[in-house]
């Protein structure tokens, strides 16, 4: 049923708590892109694109490295 899982559910029953939740993820990417520099640690022909419920992709791998802040 994975296929039908709403995180924050739909209609007028949805979550009261969904855009502190969003606010929350947008601080905390910021937060790492201030203090990381990131690559991507595959080449970028490699990186598809998968549509199931969601559009996804099939893999990611990234480099992190810490900045001189």
């Amino acid at each position: 049923m994975k296929e039908y899982f709403l995180a924050f559910g739909y209609g007028p029953r949805t979550c009261p708590g969904v855009q502190l939740a969003m606010q929350e993820a947008l601080i905390m990417i910021i937060t790492i892109m201030h203090y990381y520099e990131l690559t991507i640690a595959c080449p970028i022909d490699e990186i598809v694109r998968e549509i199931n419920f969601v559009t996804s992709l099939n893999k990611l791998p990234l480099y992190l490295k810490k900045r001189h802040v």
